[in-house]
This record gives structure tokens, sequence and C-alpha cells, in this order.
């Protein structure tokens, strides 16, 4: 069970990750 949490955990966060870098590139492109 922990471990399956854990792993939940880390794809979670992957996701979360992955959100802000794409939004940030998008801000990039609006500022530029």
């Amino acid at each position: 069970m922990t471990h399956a949490l854990s792993a939940l955990a880390v794809v979670v966060l992957y996701f979360q990750r992955n959100e802000y870098l794409q939004l940030n590139l998008l801000h990039q492109d609006f500022v530029a």
C-alpha cells in the first residue's frame, strides 16, 4: 500500500512539474 502511494505521489509531482514548465515556457513566449 505504501509503495503504491509513493508511486502515485511521484506521478502527481511529475505532472505538476511538467505543467509548471509548460506554463513557464508559455509565459516566456508571451513576454518575448
